[in-house]
């Protein structure tokens, strides 16, 4: 049924990309399976996808300012597991009979040290892992709602495009679209829509009115994108094939063209 109201229509727009953005609306068809095997079997997508989460990664710096209750949770986690590697240590000396009393004390407070320092670099790593994967999270999620727009757009020009490609290859294909942008756009534009990306995170919740926000950071974005691939003809191209079904070889267009 057809919203009346702006901000209805506004989600049932999103609820149809979040349809196509969630693999639960797939079937299963022996174009699917052929479409997917490439996909999967493709190295240069898993690296370029990997070199671009490292590449704009927040900074460990920016990531350790911004925790605070992490830290009480690796502090206990620390002192847990110090507590333990000093009882172990303690138990192993009492067994043993050690008759040095001193030498025992300095044994187990070094392991107690041990322990407590191997906690806190195990729950540091832990929550920095967390922490980026959320973010490549927010992120990809971002650039592939526009990716789907992008399909909209270009189908206006090439209207030999079908849009059952989209329906069937997605979320799949909107990842090859993220990807190929991420690794192609300049660093710069590619900074500014991840700023967006992560400042409008969890906006997007159709149960919340932040949507128009959310929506606002979106159009924003995705004339970054059109600007880039007016400027970028190989980019545009390459996009326009992902769109037609087609898994690119090789994804960093740039390093492809100087060989």
């Amino acid at each position: 049924m057809y919203a009346t109201d702006p901000n209805e229509r506004l989600k049932q727009k999103y609820e149809k990309e979040n349809n196509l953005l969630n693999p639960s609306h797939v079937r299963e068809t022996p174009e699917r399976a052929k479409f997917l095997n490439k996909y999967f079997n493709n190295k240069d997508f898993a690296k370029t996808r990997a070199h671009n989460a490292a590449k704009f990664a927040e900074p460990l710096v920016s990531i350790l300012k911004k925790m605070k209750t992490e830290y009480v949770m690796m502090a206990l986690l620390a002192v847990l597991v110090g507590s333990f590697s000093g009882l172990h240590t303690y138990s192993a000396k009492e067994k043993a009979g050690i008759e040095n009393q001193q030498k025992a004390n300095i044994q187990i407070a070094l392991s107690v040290l041990f322990g407590t320092l191997l906690g806190f670099g195990a729950g540091l790593a832990t929550t920095v892992h967390s922490q980026r994967l959320v973010r490549k999270y927010d992120i990809e999620r971002f650039y592939n709602r526009i990716s789907v727009r992008l399909f909209d757009i270009l189908k206006k020009v090439y209207p030999g495009l079908q849009y059952n490609t989209l329906l069937n290859y997605n979320p799949e294909l909107s990842l090859l679209v993220t990807t190929m942008l991420m690794a192609n756009m300049s660093e710069a534009d590619t900074k500014k829509i991840q700023s967006l990306a992560i400042v409008l995170a969890n906006k997007d919740n159709l149960e919340n009115d932040e949507i128009q926000e959310y929506e606002s950071g979106i159009n924003e974005a995705f004339e970054i994108v059109k600007t880039a691939l007016d400027k970028d003809q190989d980019l545009y191209y390459s996009i326009l094939q992902i769109y037609n079904g087609v898994v690119p070889k090789n994804f960093n267009l740039k390093a492809q063209n100087t060989k």
